[in-house]
């Protein structure tokens, strides 16, 4: 049998692609098991390990629809582990009624007793995390699944029987860090400190944490690689430095000795996330070969940590940190290390680790954020190094010395801050991220893919038709996944309005949601690659409708925004108007036609009278495309919703259901002179309004409308093309009649051909 070379990380690789295919493919595991079992040699090991993988992550979903449905409201358990999280605890328990499951609960330190095997009582009721409620959004039951938690519960657990541990003093030790931090008299860099140190994103300075994230260098907040390593190899390096001064023998060893408990004491200070679980088992992997005077292989090692993390869970595979932690990492070890030329030249060494960190986790950070840092290669080449050999080795030296003089921390602190200046001066000069859209991290990947050819074995010919080849195929990925057609989106940003109008490259914004969940918005734009809008309309003065427009104002910008005439107040309003005067522009009124692309928009408000209501005063968006149409109506209530279907509005496709699902909203009157196909209520999960309200989702269900609810489906896409179409995030595609809803019951004049320009609106 042919022995397989670096047989642990080959494996640790066919392990994670079987994971992350049988996520989605569940058959994978048996086809792949079955190819393993026919084939011998590596081959067959490897694909063996593959369906290991695939089994697995089948198994954990199906251990995961095994839980109860209905927990009860009240459970023992026993404490799985406390750690943490900005001023609270946050404990995971096995209650008894799901032991194989856990419970997460947070409450205030401190808490005696409180530890790993220790006995509570929980009281729900307990409720699952809320999934993502747009593509490539923050997914929290995906999060609490990583850590094998299926429920949570607000209330404070109850301690019934104690236990002792190393929680206490983990935790105490924590924040006594925490408190050494705060008293060197520079919140800044201890806030920034306290990210690099003990990996809590919580005490970085938002201006500080944009500046790192924004510039490539978000890996400094978390506890990983470069913490680690770089803490632990200081440590060898002293002893063995002053072992060799003493004539002691084996002065590595004496280094290996100590840098071992450095790195596992490093690791329980940040609470063991996984980036630092993996360096840590490297790091220790590294120096006991020292020890025992055998020179382990990095991408082997890198291997076997990998195999252990997916194997305590299998889900792990698809997410974001795992893919930039390990394949960072391993693309290091694959192109930097194994060059000779590199060794000779500590600048070049740095420069083609800089070069190849950032060419390997840019496509993956395109994927999943839709963002791309011009400024991460020079950024990581002047601050990550500095970081790791300088300010995280001094800054644990100065928390160990805080007590006898603050010196060590002040300086670490500086350090923190200047590197801050430098990242801002970077973003500053390359002119900050770059919106380029999940769809083309194929194309990103075309700069690793040739440095991967240039590394291949043969002629210069044949790794330049390697080179060539593989990103005309990438470029033809990227090229096949862009977004293209007439479409509508629903973004779901909680109780709010948001749509995102879309052809191609031109975009247009209908209202943007309420200020608190702009954030997510924002997210969402970056993602989808839209980094310019063409129009932008405020329906109306409400802050759910209006006040995500100025973040959205101020990372992009805008060619022409309309509103409904009304002259607004507030601190939200304030800021979208300073936000358009930045740029030149100004709010107009809602009135005209404008194409984007193959869709037309008319705007109007159907109900101008002074003495309207805010939600009566809404102005109205019908866009019409190729193969259907959409009205949007705002807060329309039953004075607004009578002026418009009086106004002869023509019959629509899909109808953005007014003021989301009100009972003062949705007459039959305007639901029988529009007669949709589907109707979509924007509304935010639980709230408190009740929407939509159960004789509004009546009246469409008697008519046969399909409702469509971004808090349950999530985000709602509409396509107006020549074959409509509409589908959401948790809700499989259904098409569209291009008749309108002529099929539905109580409609009953013919509809307009499709794609027909409304009238001109009334002045």
């Amino acid at each position: 049998m042919t022995r397989l070379e670096r047989p642990w990380f080959w494996l640790a690789l066919a392990f994670w692609s079987g994971s992350l295919t049988g996520a989605y493919v569940g058959w994978w595991a048996g086809c792949v098991l079955v190819l393993s079992l026919l084939l011998r040699g590596p081959a067959g090991l490897v694909l063996a390990a593959s369906a290991a993988g695939a089994l697995a992550s089948v198994g954990a979903a199906a251990w995961e629809a095994r839980a109860p449905s209905r927990p009860p409201l009240r459970s023992d358990g026993t404490v799985e582990s406390v750690r943490l999280v900005g001023r609270k605890l946050e404990v995971l328990v096995r209650p008894d009624f799901a032991p194989g499951h856990l419970v997460r609960t947070r409450q205030r330190p401190p808490a005696a007793g409180l530890g790993t095997g220790a006995r509570v009582r929980l009281t729900g009721p307990f409720r699952r995390g809320p999934r993502a409620a747009n593509p490539g959004g923050y997914d929290a039951r995906a999060h609490d699944a990583l850590r094998r938690v299926r429920w949570r519960t607000r209330h404070p657990c109850d301690l019934l029987q104690r236990t002792g541990g190393l929680h206490e003093p983990l935790v105490a030790a924590r924040v006594e860090a925490r408190d050494r931090l705060a008293t060197i008299g520079r919140p800044f860099g201890a806030g920034i400190l306290g990210g690099l140190l003990l990996g809590d994103r919580r005490l970085v300075p938002e201006p500080a944490a944009a500046a790192l994230q924004a510039s490539g260098l978000g890996h400094l907040l978390a506890v990983s690689g470069l913490h680690v390593g770089g803490l632990a190899f200081a440590a060898f390096a002293l002893v063995a430095w002053c072992a060799r001064r003493l004539h002691a023998v084996h002065p590595r060893r004496w280094g290996a000795a100590v840098a071992i408990p450095a790195a596992l004491a490093f690791v329980a200070l940040a609470q063991a996330p996984m980036s630092a679980r993996r360096a840590g088992l490297m790091v220790c992997l590294w120096f006991v070969g020292l020890l025992v005077a055998r020179r382990g292989d990095p991408l082997n090692l890198l291997g076997f940590a990998a195999l252990v993390v997916l194997a305590g869970d299998p889900k792990i595979a698809g997410s974001v940190g795992f893919q930039l932690s390990f394949g960072a990492v391993a693309s290091l070890v694959l192109l930097v290390s194994a060059a000779p030329e590199l060794r000779h030249s500590w600048l070049r060494g740095l420069l083609a680790t800089s070069v190849v960190a950032s060419a390997a986790t840019a496509p993956i950070i395109a994927w999943h954020f839709g963002l791309l840092a011009p400024a991460s290669v020079v950024a990581n080449l002047l601050v990550t190094p500095v970081a790791a050999a300088c300010l995280v080795p001094l800054g644990v030296l100065g928390l160990l010395l805080e007590p006898l003089t603050s010196a060590p921390l002040t300086v670490a602190a500086h350090g923190a801050e200047l590197s801050v200046a430098v990242a801002e001066t970077l973003l500053d000069a390359t002119g900050g991220q770059r919106v380029v859209g999940w769809y083309s991290a194929p194309a990103v990947a075309i700069p690793f893919v040739v440095l991967a050819c240039a590394r291949l074995r043969g002629s210069a010919g044949r790794r330049v038709a390697a080179a060539v080849g593989a990103g005309a195929l990438l470029a033809l990925g990227a090229w096949a996944l862009r977004p293209t057609g007439a479409r509508a989106e629903f973004v779901a940003v909680g109780q709010g309005d948001a749509v995102l109008l879309r052809d191609g490259q031109r975009a247009a914004l209908v209202d943007a949601g309420p200020d608190p969940n702009a954030w997510a918005l924002l997210a969402y734009l970056r993602r989808e690659g839209v980094d310019r809008l063409d129009y932008a309309i405020v329906s109306h003065g409400h802050p759910d409708h209006f006040g995500g427009m100025a973040v959205v104002a101020r990372a992009m910008p805008i060619g022409r925004l309309f509103g409904n005439g009304r002259w607004l107040r507030g601190r939200s309003w304030r800021r979208l108007e300073a936000a358009l005067w930045r740029q030149g522009a100004r709010v107009e009124r809602a009135a005209g036609q404008w194409s984007l692309g193959s869709m037309m928009l008319t705007l109007e408000v159907p109900y101008p009278r002074s003495d309207a209501s805010e939600n009566d005063a809404s102005a109205i968006v019908h866009v019409s495309g190729p193969g259907a149409s959409l009205l949007l109506t705002g807060d329309l209530e039953r004075a607004g919703e009578a002026a418009l279907a009086a106004g002869g509005v023509p019959r629509v496709t899909v109808l953005k259901a007014a003021h989301h699902g009100s009972r003062t909203s949705s007459t039959v009157g305007l639901i029988e002179a529009v007669c949709p196909t589907a109707v979509v209520f924007t509304v935010g999960p639980d709230n408190r309004y009740g929407f939509p309200h159960p004789q509004v989702r009546a009246r469409y269900r008697e008519r046969g409308i399909a409702m469509w609810r971004t808090d349950l489906d999530g985000r709602v896409l509409v396509e107006l093309g020549v074959e409509p179409a509409i589908s959401a995030l948790y809700r499989d595609p259904v098409r569209l009649d291009r008749a309108g809803g002529a099929r539905a019951q109580g409609c009953a004049r013919a509809p307009p051909p499709p794609g027909r320009p409304r009238a001109a609106p009334r002045s």
